[in-house]
């Protein structure tokens, strides 16, 4: 991992990318270039995620006096704490530290008050996500009808792979709704065979509710048997010097790419995801690599973790670390975590459950355009009988998806509490006939309409 070198380690090498995010690699050439005041502040925020490199890195500036004030003490906790998190090197200069100086108590206390804050112990109970590929969600629903999704012929031509990552809501009948792209590398190549295929799935349920957000990372793949098998071999050498690249980036704590492989790494049929796993063997290694990427201030890393908590998806389900994840991704600005967070704190048997949370939350993703945000908000306010601001989030929706079961089954209801039965039937008819081409269920609509006829 990337980390600055004290005088009596090895010099640093840092490697740049194109694509630098806000993540360790770009806190460490932040120090390299003399931005000290930007360095430490991203090195202490990823201090708070429990990443021990920059625990390390903080340790070397206040050692070095390198834009903050020189303090043996400081330097001292800050190593012992990175120690505390298992780095050799940590302990090692802690240790010369401590042989350096006559009244080792300053040490003592000063470590003993960092680790109030920043103890290992306190990371284990707030975050860290036990990981274990046998793990699966306790309330997997089954699927009753699948369709892969039908690769792009400009994509199969090229021998570009990629995966999309979606999440989307399961009916009472088991039909999929309020489909959404997370995120999709190459960005949108594959997403809309993705889409066209998620329309078509049907599951098999008995949820009196509907299955909120289920979460498939679908990959694509131009493996074809034996005859692409010999192919695979030549397109290797070419293969070779991009992959020791993006390894390098990855474990120079590029937070970006430790996502991207961790995708990559959750795959056997991909050529990436070959060659990568000679690289990483272990078979956590893609959990492992997106908890890098998470304590490293990725935020769709840490919403990956965080659904994976929530679930209990190869890791064991934690609802508080699950949520303790989402709010870091949302105060990041990641929309759909916002979205997410804010949902979850309307579940109403939860110990969570805050509608004052969720409003705020929900706002915050409505504002960067998120449609299911604006449709939770206009539910909220026709609750809170505030029908001109329910209004105003209905028609945001509708100017973007006219076909919006929700939104004009929503519409339908302000009328029926302004006794315009005439107009809510308007509505109601048109959230059904929405509903039914869209193969979703709309029994709740006609029990509606059937009762105000």
């Amino acid at each position: 991992m990337t980390r600055i070198i004290p005088f009596f380690l090895l010099s640093l090498l840092l490697l740049t990318h194109g694509t630098l995010r806000a993540d360790l690699l770009t806190a460490s050439i932040n120090y390299t270039n003399g931005e000290f005041k930007k360095a430490y502040s991203e090195f202490y925020k990823l201090a708070e995620l429990g990443n021990s490199d920059a625990m390390f890195n903080i340790a070397v500036m206040h050692l070095q006096g390198r834009g903050l004030p020189k303090d043996l003490a400081k330097a001292y906790a800050w190593f012992s704490i990175a120690s505390d998190f298992g780095i050799a090197d940590a302990k090692s200069a802690a240790m010369q530290i401590e042989a350096q100086v006559t009244d080792k108590d300053p040490l003592y206390f000063a470590y003993k008050t960092l680790s109030n804050e920043h103890n290992y112990q306190a990371y284990l109970n707030k975050l860290a996500p036990q990981f274990n590929s046998s793990y699966i969600p306790e309330t997997q629903p089954q699927k009753t009808f699948n369709i892969e999704p039908k690769y792009p012929e400009h994509a199969a031509e090229r021998g570009i792979e990629g995966w999309v990552w979606a999440e989307y809501d399961i009916d009472t009948i088991g039909a999929v709704k309020n489909i959404q792209i997370i995120d999709s590398y190459p960005e949108k190549t594959f997403d809309t065979a993705l889409l066209q295929a998620l329309k078509r799935w049907r599951y098999q349920t008995s949820e009196v509710l509907p299955i909120k957000r289920r979460s498939v990372l679908y990959h694509f793949t131009t493996f074809k048997g034996k005859r692409y098998q010999q192919g695979f071999a030549r397109q290797q050498r070419a293969y070779q010097k991009h992959i020791a690249e993006v390894i390098e980036q990855a474990e120079s704590g590029n937070a970006l790419w430790q996502y991207r492989i961790g995708h990559w790494l959750s795959t056997d049929t991909n050529n990436a995801s070959k060659l990568l796993k000679y690289h990483w063997t272990d078979t956590n290694a893609a959990q492992q690599l997106m908890l890098s990427s998470a304590k490293n201030g990725f935020p769709h890393a840490q919403y990956r973790i965080a659904t994976q908590l929530l679930l209990g998806d190869k890791t064991q389900q934690d609802r508080e670390k699950g949520l303790n994840w989402l709010l870091k991704s949302a105060q990041s600005g990641f929309v759909h975590a916002q979205y997410r967070l804010g949902i979850e704190f309307l579940v109403q048997h939860s110990v969570h459950y805050d509608r004052a949370k969720a409003k705020r939350w929900l706002t915050q993703s409505s504002e960067q355009g998120h449609l299911l945000a604006k449709l939770s908000l206009g539910s909220l306010a026709i609750d809170a009988k505030q029908f001109s601001v329910a209004v105003a989030y209905i028609n945001e929706v509708l100017e973007h998806d006219s076909r919006s079961v929700e939104a004009n089954y929503l519409n339908a209801l302000i009328m029926l509490s302004k006794n315009k039965t005439k107009e809510a039937k308007k509505w109601l008819n048109i959230a059904i006939s929405e509903g039914e081409a869209q193969q979703v269920d709309v029994s709740e609509y006609k029990q509606l309409l059937i009762e105000i006829n």
